[in-house]
């Protein structure tokens, strides 16, 4: 995925998902890719005033979209993907099932990730 495919996917669905989660405010959060520095993305964000915080990449603790990806896989297992087609459609199914009361609790847990973050000076936590 290079730069402008990412900015097409934030594009097409991060209003929805802000809209779906019912956010008024927000701050976006990426990790240093090369494709999230970029100064096309940074035009991007900086054209629709979203706020970006950035962040070291493979940081699980504070990406709460791991815990979504997890939920996924697990699913997955529920159903039978004979190829790449049915893999994507199968996940695009589970992906738009989501409950947004999931979503929300890992939204609203950020805080208390972000303390628990702090008070383990970055080490592992329970996240």
């Amino acid at each position: 995925m290079d730069k402008y495919v990412y900015c097409n996917i934030l594009a097409n669905n991060n209003g929805s998902s802000i809209k779906k989660l019912g956010l008024n405010e927000y701050v976006f959060r990426q990790n240093n890719g090369p494709k999230h520095t970029s100064n096309y993305l940074k035009k991007y964000f900086q054209n629709k005033n979203i706020k970006i915080l950035y962040s070291q990449s493979e940081s699980p603790d504070l990406n709460p979209i791991e815990h979504l990806w997890n939920h996924i896989k697990k699913e997955l297992k529920n159903y039978k993907s004979n190829n790449i087609e049915d893999l994507k459609y199968n996940i695009s199914k589970i992906w738009n099932s989501i409950d947004v009361k999931i979503t929300q609790n890992l939204v609203d847990s950020m805080p208390n990730r972000i303390i628990e973050v702090l008070r383990n000076i970055g080490g592992n936590t329970k996240y």
